[in-house]
């Protein structure tokens, strides 16, 4: 299993998100890890490592005003959520080894929410 840290942008802002990559070649199905409300990427690391292991890549990341995530918490509302959790779901769809015919979304709280909005 490889662990990557990467970042991409919104409205200026930075996302932080890590990328776990299970060993082998070829494609690979994925799932995406959205938070609930307040919370951060690294609540989902057991998970995302659990699935890399088997054969799934996973990517967690911390919204907007979370975590490591540039953006101010307080003045975050569930558009912009929204908007994070597009961006996110956009930027795994382009990364290597990802079949992009097979993807999920495991959310929790608000980001369940989210998740479904996007699905």
């Amino acid at each position: 299993m490889t662990k990557r840290n990467v970042s991409f942008h919104v409205h200026n802002e930075k996302i932080v998100g890590t990328l776990f990559y299970p060993d082998g070649q070829g494609d690979f199905p994925a799932v995406i890890f959205y938070h609930g409300r307040g919370s951060r990427q690294e609540r989902y690391f057991k998970r995302a490592e659990a699935l890399c292991r088997k054969g799934f890549i996973a990517f967690t990341f911390s919204f907007r005003g979370c975590g490591e995530s540039e953006g101010n918490f307080s003045k975050q509302t569930t558009e912009e959520g929204l908007q994070d959790a597009l961006k996110a779901f956009d930027f795994l769809l382009v990364q290597k080894h990802v079949n992009k015919d097979k993807i999920g979304i495991w959310g929790g709280s608000l980001g369940g929410y989210l998740g479904a909005l996007v699905a």
